[in-house]
């Protein structure tokens, strides 16, 4: 890029070939006037990018590191297309309202339909977005680039996007039906373009003059886990994961009400306790039910003997205990890892021995020490072709949880262009996103916990049958 900027991404950010993070915002809107939402979309996301410019650069990977080239923006292109689905029965048939009425099943909701480009165009960028729309309604895909940049970022992102769409609605209705330029055409000033910097805590190789604490550090298989990655056995060949097959599999969404979490909180509280590491949260009760229940409903497909050790792998959180601010754009988390045998998993009723050990291991992953160490451990790690993740199956006895829980994208205010609402009704995932796994959808405005969750339909079926899952978590679409 003839006068750009090449930022070295951390070593967080160069683990594995980028994953797409791909958002699906539904919002309800005259799809008449479809020209005139597209026109405010597309300018408030240029806005957004002079704000941010690194965002309309060009990732590539260099000697196994991520890097990103950007420069002052000229006549930069918005990466934001637009797709009339509207009248294309051959390739989308149901209304925004027979959606909503059906709980805005993902089913419908193909990445081949609604994503604005395949992966290896998706990988090259920071993010790129679609805005689809269809009979009474807008399906607005944000495909964020997750070798770049973890949850903070990519919520900062939308919040930034959804001020600037408000900020243009509010100056009133000549811009929407004006065309503005599909170019990026301001120029920032020069401290702008250089504000993309890594934090000392990633950028500094601590150990370098230090041997001894090197192979320490490359020997730690507690390390390896952090980074959710197996640590090599010298003359194991370690497999590698295969993908899941879609066939037979349903991406379903279930939901809680707030009451309902109380209470499951409240049941799964141990007494007597004195240790504040031990008091555990909603999300430790929520991840504890999943768990098990997940487990109880695979467990006849594993076949598997009593001495099998289930795990649960969440991402967690750093950038507080590492104080890297939540504006940068990057990973800044760790995995913790809760283990226990699978038979004494799927026997539990009330989550009293389960939710203290998530607790206990988000705590243990929370660690700054370890954290640091585990950074360094980034910098050392083998060629990519060599590097194994820390679960090969995320079908069978383990499971991964990722939670997007608390952030507020019910909360933000698109502004009246984008319908009467000015706000989004739905948030959800592609279909096949990620086979296999559990998230936990952003918290919606009454309060209400929606959950995802990839299974083979025979085992959706016994999770929606289960009776402790059903007296919190009930079905809202599949």
């Amino acid at each position: 890029m003839p006068g750009g900027k090449t930022y070295i991404c951390s070593p967080l950010d160069s683990i594995w070939p980028p994953v797409i993070q791909t958002w699906i915002l539904g919002f309800p809107c005259d799809s008449s006037r479809k020209t005139a939402i597209f026109n405010a979309l597309r300018a408030g996301l240029a806005k957004t990018i002079e704000q941010k410019p690194f965002l309309a650069g060009r990732l590539t990977v260099n000697n196994a590191q991520l890097q990103l080239t950007y420069r002052r923006l000229d006549k930069t292109p918005v990466p934001l297309s637009l797709n009339d689905l509207t009248d294309r029965p051959s390739v989308w048939r149901p209304s925004f309202e027979q959606l909503r009425r059906e709980g805005m099943p993902v089913r419908h909701l193909s990445p081949r339909v609604l994503e604005p480009a395949g992966y290896e165009t998706l990988a090259a960028a920071p993010v790129m977005a679609q805005a689809n729309f269809i009979p009474g309604g807008c399906l607005l895909t944000i495909c964020y680039n997750h070798g770049f940049g973890d949850g903070p970022p990519q919520v900062s992102l939308i919040q930034s996007w959804a001020d600037n769409c408000k900020d243009i609605s509010d100056q009133g209705v000549d811009i929407l039906t004006a065309s503005p330029a599909a170019m990026i055409s301001e120029n920032p000033n020069e401290a702008d373009s250089d504000a993309l910097k890594l934090p000392s805590v990633l950028s500094e190789d601590l150990v370098s003059s230090d041997s001894r604490k090197e192979e320490i550090i490359k020997n730690d298989p507690v390390l390896w886990q952090l980074l959710g990655l197996q640590k090599p056995v010298a003359g194991v060949t370690q497999g590698r994961p295969t993908r899941p097959s879609m066939h037979n599999r349903v991406t379903a969404v279930f939901v809680a009400s707030d009451e309902a979490i109380a209470r499951l909180k409240s049941s799964s509280e141990v007494s007597g306790s004195g240790d504040t590491n031990s008091e555990i949260s909603s999300f430790d009760a929520e991840a504890a039910l999943l768990w098990r229940c997940i487990m109880r409903a695979r467990y006849d497909n594993l076949k598997l003997a009593g001495s099998v050790r289930s795990r649960l792998r969440v991402p967690v959180g750093l950038r507080k205990t590492l104080g890297i601010s939540r504006d940068f754009p990057g990973n800044v988390f760790m995995n913790s890892v809760a283990e226990m045998p699978l038979d004494a998993l799927v026997a539990d009723t009330d989550g009293r021995q389960i939710s203290p050990l998530i607790r206990r291991a988000i705590y243990a992953a929370r660690d700054a020490d370890r954290a640091r160490d585990a950074i360094q451990l980034a910098r050392r790690l083998p060629e990519p072709s060599s590097r194994r993740p820390f679960f090969s199956s995320t079908i069978g006895e383990d499971l991964v949880l990722t939670t997007w829980r608390e952030f507020p994208f019910y909360k933000q205010n698109w502004g009246r262009v984008l319908g009467s609402t000015e706000h989004m009704q739905f948030v959800r995932f592609p279909e096949g996103h990620r086979p296999g796994m559990c998230a936990m959808l952003p918290r919606r405005g009454n309060g209400e916990v929606e959950v995802l969750i990839d299974m083979e339909k025979e085992q959706l079926r016994k999770l929606a049958d289960d009776v402790e899952f059903k007296q919190y978590f009930e079905l809202r679409s599949a």
